[in-house]
């Protein structure tokens, strides 16, 4: 996989079994199935190794903390609710891939124009 700024992801959630495809072929990640707490499959993500050196740059490193500080509280629904409502999300037609580099920049310029 590639740095998460040169990345273009599926416009909306991608199907799990795309997801498990991308993180299978990484050779990084194992994958549990198991039972949530209502007795339905589900999977467990986690690292092989969780020593790996994953190494994310400055700006990386700083948008993910943040990230995680703003919806480390949140529950899947508000997650998920939260994501449909963010620029990408909300500019782009339905099964687009985003240029999430690009349409920074778009909503920057956007935002100081309303600013």
């Amino acid at each position: 996989m590639g740095p998460a700024h040169r990345r273009k992801w599926p416009l909306l959630t991608p199907p799990p079994t795309d997801v498990v495809v991308e993180l299978t072929q990484t050779n990084n990640f194992h994958i549990e199935k198991t039972l949530n707490a209502f007795g339905s499959e589900k999977e467990i993500i986690s690292l092989k190794n969780a020593g790996h050196p994953f190494k994310l740059d400055p700006i990386e490193l700083e948008v993910a903390k943040h990230v995680l500080q703003e919806t480390k509280s949140l529950r899947f629904d508000e997650f998920i609710k939260l994501v449909y409502s963010t620029y990408p999300v909300v500019t782009q037609p339905k099964g687009s891939y985003l240029n999430l580099v690009q349409l920074a920049k778009d909503y920057k310029s956007k935002s100081v124009l309303f600013a």
